[in-house]
């Protein structure tokens, strides 16, 4: 039967069955019973987001070289077995182990989907634009609205048995792996290539940072600030739990959250033509730094109403946006490789303010350290944003 549907759609069918995490509104208290405490939690994902760093690139680069469809199916086995790790780990080293298989596997299928996805588009004669940008909207809403769907879910069988949200996230991803057994192999077009595989990775990397007209703004000043977005997001539950918010309201503001992310994601192939690139890039770090700012508060609305804002608003609209601008901008044989450049990015990011995280936390508590990690953000985002939105044709280092 999921022979008969499009490799667009089949595409959809795996993120769809893969992200349904019963288990995120409950992460951090889930851990906590595993044996790690809020800084520990932060010092996990900060190492899962090293470990990302460290393999992105590399495997977006063999997915330039390998079969696409291939890599998707290893990438979905890796990820059941990250989740089995999970369940059955009984300390921090399990979970770390649990952390490091799942960073194999995000990698393996970071930049790769994506790359299919608008590959199989073009092969369909839908690759324009317009539609390109939707479909990626499309791909990312999918997995935001799973996760809206299976919040309050997860909540509620979290108190009825603390395995359970695991458990049915195990059976949800075994159905998305067997999904991506369906996908067919898309030809693409080639690009030739250096004689040595390093020196063909470094070519790709070097004129994607610093030779192409746009690329270097566009992978440095979006991706930076999803970095941040990535520690706002974990923030939400803790700093509502701080506030006495029950987890059964926590689960379903964080359902609440997804939806937005679903519905701007979705939305924005139409929103780019409505409102135009520049002013899309625009309101990204203006978000940003209200969410933030509103989490800072002491009122359990204001930040959740920040968390919404500052990781929901900039992430939901602003990473399918850079995704379809970035793959516009490369050719096929290099596509993965460049939205690998663009994920780690957000994943050094993300991994720098994570791991230093429980020391900050020790020494100036949670309110000061955001706001740092604010201004950080800003000063590394803001020129690359600010080029890209006054000075589009200027857009690279030194232009």
């Amino acid at each position: 039967m999921l022979r008969l549907l499009s490799p667009p759609w089949r595409v959809l069918a795996v993120v769809i069955a893969s992200e349904a995490m019963f288990f995120i509104p409950v992460a951090v208290t889930y851990y906590g019973m595993k044996g790690a405490d809020f800084g520990g939690f932060l010092m996990l994902q900060g190492l899962y987001r090293v470990a990302v760093f460290v393999l992105e690139v590399p495997t977006g680069f063999i997915a330039d070289k390998w079969h696409r469809h291939t890599q998707l199916m290893l990438s979905r086995v890796l990820w059941l077995a990250s989740l089995v790790i999970l369940y059955l780990a009984q300390g921090y080293t399990g979970l770390l182990v649990a952390e490091l298989v799942g960073a194999l596997a995000v990698t393996l299928r970071s930049g790769t989907i994506e790359s299919y996805l608008h590959e199989s588009l073009v092969a369909q004669g839908k690759g324009n634009r317009t539609a390109t940008t939707s479909w990626q909207g499309r791909l990312f809403a999918a997995g935001m609205v799973t996760e809206m769907a299976v919040s309050p879910l997860g909540g509620w069988l979290f108190s009825l048995h603390v395995e359970a949200p695991v458990l049915l996230t195990i059976a949800f991803a075994a159905l998305g792996m067997l999904v991506s057994f369906t996908l067919p192999n898309i030809p693409r077009k080639r690009t030739a290539r250096h004689a040595h595989p390093l020196a063909d990775l470094m070519a790709v990397v070097h004129h994607s940072l610093r030779l192409h007209p746009r690329l270097p703004a566009l992978l440095v000043g979006p991706y930076a600030l999803f970095g941040l977005t990535g520690v706002l997001f974990w923030f939400i539950q803790e700093r509502l739990s701080q506030l006495g918010v029950p987890a059964g309201y926590i689960g379903l503001g964080m359902s609440a959250y997804f939806l937005l992310k679903a519905l701007l994601a979705f939305n924005v192939g139409g929103l780019l033509q409505k409102v135009g690139e520049r002013r899309l890039l625009a309101a990204m770090p203006l978000c940003l730094a209200t969410g933030t700012l509103l989490m800072l508060t002491s009122q359990p609305w204001l930040v959740w109403v920040g968390g919404m804002l500052g990781a929901g608003v900039v992430h939901g609209l602003g990473k399918p946006l850079a995704t379809s601008l970035i793959n516009h901008e490369v050719e096929d044989g290099e596509r993965a490789t460049v939205l690998s450049v663009a994920s780690s990015i957000n994943t050094f990011g993300g991994a720098v303010l994570m791991v230093a995280a429980e020391p900050l936390l020790n020494h100036m508590g949670a309110i000061s350290m955001l706001a740092g990690y604010l201004a950080l953000t800003l000063m590394v985002a803001g020129l690359p944003l600010y080029r890209l939105v006054f000075h589009p044709a200027a857009a690279t280092p030194g232009a």
